[in-house]
């Protein structure tokens, strides 16, 4: 009953030494970055692309 979820871990990885973003804080070249633990499962949804139509 006193048990509390352990905290939200993520990681990231960069695969360049540097990594672009544009204005509005999106990756120029997402494939270079590796995102793990809880950002990797709670992005996962969001991580279409900027043009995505349905």
């Amino acid at each position: 009953m006193g048990d509390k979820p352990g905290p939200q871990v993520s990681i990231m990885k960069l695969l360049e030494p540097e990594v672009r973003m544009d204005r509005n804080g999106n990756l120029e070249a997402p494939m270079d970055v590796i995102f793990e633990d809880y950002w990797a499962w709670e992005k996962l949804a969001v991580m279409l692309p900027l043009d995505y139509r349905l």
